[in-house]
């Protein structure tokens, strides 16, 4: 819960378009005002609650729902739907994604994804022990 990261930062400073999800269990307390925009299950919608999504301007809500909805548009999910709800469990854990075409492209994603970081300034939590 970080709004000066989520929405200054990220949001704003950088340009983010995209949509802030929390992962399952994270969340400890209502933050669509710090910047999330979509609360995962764990928490039985403890936090983004018919009751508290009321407290939010129209202005909020409106940009929560645009930032989901465009990213829908760009991927297209509306003009090839995966499924059509309420019967989608089956299309989408019955998929199959091992062919050798699915499997170049996911080594291409995960060596384009990969990061080197440099601990010039000692500032991540490694000790010289477990350095190459």
């Amino acid at each position: 819960n970080n709004p000066q990261t989520l929405t200054e930062d990220l949001k704003g400073a950088m340009g983010f378009e995209g949509f802030v999800q929390s992962d399952w269990w994270a969340l400890h307390e209502f933050a669509a005002l710090a910047g999330v925009d979509q609360e995962m299950p764990g928490n039985q919608g403890a936090y983004f609650s018919d009751a508290n999504l009321r407290t939010l301007s129209d202005s909020r809500i409106d940009d929560m729902v645009r930032r989901q909805l465009v990213m829908m548009y760009r991927i297209g999910l509306y003009e090839n739907p995966v499924c059509q709800p309420p019967a989608c469990f089956g299309a989408i854990y019955n998929a199959t994604a091992t062919t050798p075409a699915h499997q170049s492209l996911n080594q291409e994603l995960a060596t384009k994804a990969v990061v080197l970081l440099k601990n010039a300034r000692g500032a991540l939590p490694l000790s010289a022990a477990s350095s190459p």
